[in-house]
């Protein structure tokens, strides 16, 4: 769906943890996700410029993203649920 609508912001509000982030239907490994974006951004004339990963855990996968994208947002510690 990516590739279709062509974005310039991702926004992710999931689980996460320091490996994975766990999406509706099923998880997907940080380390697919950033390779899945890198390859994304190498060849689409559309640039995902903001990525915002609203789970918890997922400061490292926000810096590894920012090889790729130029603004993402994450967070260092376990997110309250309220």
């Amino acid at each position: 769906r990516i590739r279709t609508l062509k974005p310039t912001v991702l926004h992710f509000g999931c689980h996460g943890d320091t490996s994975s982030l766990h999406l509706l239907r099923s998880s997907v490994n940080n380390a697919n996700l950033i390779r899945a974006i890198a390859s994304y951004q190498q060849h689409q004339n559309t640039k995902i410029r903001l990525a915002v990963v609203n789970a918890c855990f997922s400061a490292e996968l926000a810096r590894e993203l920012s090889s790729h994208i130029d603004f993402v947002i994450g967070h260092r510690l376990a997110l309250l649920e309220t």
